[in-house]
């Protein structure tokens, strides 16, 4: 069995939709649980007509708005073998299930399984892949998820035991937009991983790119998130090519910032 997990806050206009596209799957035998993060608007009454499928659970906790939260709180109550993941405002193909199912199966030590998706960047623009070039994971996976985060969440599936290793998503503010990547670097280091250039999702983004403020936040989370994976391996190129990545991204943020005469981010970065 495969536990579905979609975490979600305030999405009563678009909650349904993600819903609907795992119900519409073609691979039936799968348990879902819908973690809400304290809504305040009508997502529990959007919810409340699909709990006629027994298969469809509803588990609402305070508000915490982390992402990790909810994840983690869904993963508790899971049951399966295997875990996908499904934010609340993307939406998954009929085939989704089906086809990384049959990856697991035929590969005992896969861990980790995720695919392309269909780029829609608001309401109107034209569909795109995401990925448009073909992801390099050969032979080394962790060397390119180092560089950058790779996983589009809303395609992702780990086999359940991975966990006793990894544990869960780190639930921090500290990585906050970043507690994805923390987790596929982790579970990736415990086994094989897979990427399907076909895409299996729709992943929605919407609003304006980010502000200048933003970046500096990100940077710094990514650099927690990549010292948190050094401590956490024990592989030794991992843990260097982690420290040439955090010097990497540092350089550049700094020579960004001065440029822009923000010098008291720029000496933030540079200690931190």
């Amino acid at each position: 069995m495969i536990s579905v997990i979609i975490p979600t806050y305030n999405r009563a206009g678009l909650i349904g939709r993600a819903v609907e596209s795992v119900l519409s799957q073609t691979y039936a035998d799968w348990e879902l649980w819908i973690v809400d993060d304290g809504s305040t608007d009508e997502t529990a009454r959007a919810v409340q007509p699909y709990l006629t499928d027994a298969r469809v659970h509803w588990l609402h906790i305070d508000h915490t708005g982390l992402p990790a939260c909810a994840r983690n709180a869904g993963m508790r109550k899971a049951q399966g073998e295997f875990i996908a993941f499904l934010d609340s405002d993307d939406r998954w193909l009929p085939e989704k299930l089906a086809l990384q199912i049959e990856q697991f199966t035929n590969q005992p030590t896969l861990v980790l399984a995720w695919s392309n998706a269909v780029f829609i960047a608001d309401d109107q623009s034209p569909e795109r892949p995401y990925f448009d070039q073909p992801l390099r994971l050969e032979p080394d996976p962790i060397r390119t998820m180092i560089a950058e985060n790779p996983v589009i969440t809303s395609t992702a599936m780990i086999r359940t035991a991975v966990l006793i290793r990894t544990g869960l998503f780190w639930d921090s503010p500290a990585v906050f937009a970043y507690e994805d990547y923390d987790f596929w670097l982790r579970v990736a280091s415990c086994g094989e991983v897979r990427y399907l250039p076909r895409p299996l999702a729709i992943y929605y983004r919407y609003g304006q790119g980010l502000l200048p403020h933003d970046r500096f936040d990100l940077i710094k989370r990514r650099i927690n998130v990549l010292r948190n994976f050094r401590q956490w391996t024990n592989n030794d190129l991992h843990q260097s090519l982690a420290d040439q990545n955090i010097r990497v991204d540092k350089r550049r943020f700094i020579k960004h910032a001065l440029m822009n005469g923000e010098f008291r981010k720029a000496w933030e970065i540079a200690w931190h």
